[in-house]
């Protein structure tokens, strides 16, 4: 509940999750390599259906197995969806924080996920990598930023 412009009251819903692990570090981790392709398809079909998650990263997916062993990959942190994002060029900013520091694991993912969302593969991996770099050079320039006026604060 908001009140006066400040929230006075929330809820917090949760359930305990048995899970086999996240899709962190997926290139040093066999299950999580072997659910690249379910992340490709999962983020194609939320983009069809016009949902943007702002903080789409490898610790926000989680895998599980069901009963039969099959494996599955639930979204987490949705505080920071959007809906009815249907603009291409923000889809695919999906890509800037899903495995920042490795461009080879980027271009992979952005290849499979081009085949379900039915894209140019080329332009794809393309357009992920530039989103990728984006990312990287803002996270550069807000470190340097926050050790320079780190620096400043102990000379005053």
């Amino acid at each position: 509940m908001i009140e006066n412009g400040r929230l006075t009251r929330s809820y917090y819903i949760s359930r305990h999750i048995d899970i086999v692990g996240d899709m962190h570090d997926w290139a040093a981790n066999p299950e999580a390599n072997a659910a690249v392709g379910d992340l490709a398809a999962l983020m194609a079909r939320l983009h069809s259906h016009g949902v943007l998650h702002k903080d789409l990263r490898p610790d926000n997916i989680i895998i599980k197995h069901d009963r039969n062993g099959r494996r599955h990959l639930l979204v987490i942190d949705l505080n920071r969806m959007e809906f009815g994002v249907f603009d291409h060029s923000r889809q695919i900013q999906n890509f800037e924080r899903i495995y920042p520091h490795n461009a080879d694991e980027t271009a992979r993912l952005a290849r499979l996920y081009a085949r379900f969302a039915e894209l140019d593969e080329e332009t794809t991996v393309r357009e992920a990598e530039e989103a990728r770099q984006k990312y990287l050079t803002r996270i550069s320039h807000k470190r340097r930023l926050n050790a320079l006026l780190a620096h400043r604060r102990k000379k005053s």
